[in-house]
């Protein structure tokens, strides 16, 4: 399947870790929706297919901050 970057990201959605790669930061979903969907004016967008999978208390987590 196609995916955003084609990599997997952290489900962790309240997570404050902006330094991690893996963050899916609301700057990130702008992105992807952009890349998905392009700058055409259409009256609905899709959601873009982005691969998450739960990455805290992993190996793959640099470090869990919660959101303020």
């Amino acid at each position: 399947m196609l995916c955003y970057r084609d990599k997997t990201f952290c489900r962790e959605t309240h997570c404050a870790n902006y330094e991690c790669q893996d963050n899916m930061t609301p700057e990130k979903v702008a992105l992807a929706q952009l890349w998905w969907n392009g700058t055409d004016p259409i009256e609905e967008w899709t959601d873009a297919p982005v691969a998450t999978q739960p990455m805290k208390d992993t190996d793959m987590c640099p470090g869990y901050k919660l959101r303020p």
